[in-house]
């Protein structure tokens, strides 16, 4: 009763005109979405601490990956080195922990691909290279979502071409999107962040991340295996089969990107 009360209130200074309108929307927002809106004197939408944060730590190890790059700190030869002083379970605990690491820090999703092969074989590395890949897409999705859906849901209200464009690739047609984002060229890590800003739901999201990267993980894993023989036609054939998969990623997203586009100009 006190909320329908509150409700009618705020209806009927709106007809009177005796508040402002923006505040009037504010209030009744909270009250049927039970959500607090930050916003500034003026009327703006107010950056949330919390997305300040994860911006910065963002741009951060973006910065910290492009500079060990640079300087030859970290490469694919680190993880053969941590893995090279474990066995058994604890090799593959150092696996999982490493690649989530790697691909927090921006780093090249394929060299763990290929140093699972290498290290445990095409089945066993296949396995682990999903269930790290899988583990660091929750996480970087949840941190996105609870930084800063919120904060680009009030964006996207105030901005229809916007809102609609994002309600029909990251809703409507979620599931193809992520598998298209994941199966395409696309960075892991930004690919994460960008779905967890959209609002794409967490079943979608983690469907369409499964089905998207096996291709990618089956090739890769396969080539890293046969790495340990370079000579072999078996690795060759794992090479050819790479290429043609990073060329057909490279045409889908020629047509991702004309559809996007043709999306946004209707």
């Amino acid at each position: 009763m006190a909320r329908e009360s509150r409700l009618s209130s705020l209806a009927r200074a709106a007809c009177h005109r005796s508040r402002e309108p923006f505040v009037i929307a504010r209030e009744i927002g909270q009250l049927c979405l039970g959500m607090k809106l930050e916003t500034t004197a003026s009327g703006r939408t107010r950056i949330p601490l919390r997305l300040w944060v994860l911006g910065l730590l963002a741009v951060a190890s973006a910065g910290f990956c492009g500079l060990a790059l640079w300087r030859g700190w970290v490469s694919m030869e680190t993880l053969k080195t941590l893995l090279a002083q474990a066995q058994g379970p604890g090799a593959m605990a150092i696996y999982i922990g490493a690649a989530v690491g790697f691909q927090l820090l921006w780093l090249p999703r394929m060299w763990s691909l290929i140093v699972a092969g290498l290290f445990f074989g095409p089945l066993v590395g296949i396995v682990l290279s999903m269930i790290a890949d899988l583990l660091s897409a929750t996480l970087l999705f949840a941190l996105a979502r609870f930084a800063g859906r919120r904060y680009v849901a009030q964006l996207l209200a105030r901005r229809p071409r916007a809102r609609a464009l994002v309600e029909l690739l990251a809703r409507r047609r979620g599931l193809v999107t992520i598998f298209a984002l994941r199966a395409l060229p696309v960075h892991y890590t930004a690919s994460s962040y960008a779905a967890g800003f959209a609002g794409v739901g967490w079943g979608t999201y983690l469907l369409g991340t499964a089905t998207g990267i096996l291709p990618g993980t089956l090739v890769f894993t396969f080539v890293g295996d046969k790495a340990r023989d370079p000579s072999s036609p078996w690795f060759w054939v794992g090479v050819a089969v790479m290429v043609a998969v990073s060329v057909v990623g490279l045409l889908l997203a020629r047509w991702f990107w004309r559809s996007f586009k043709r999306h946004s100009a209707a």
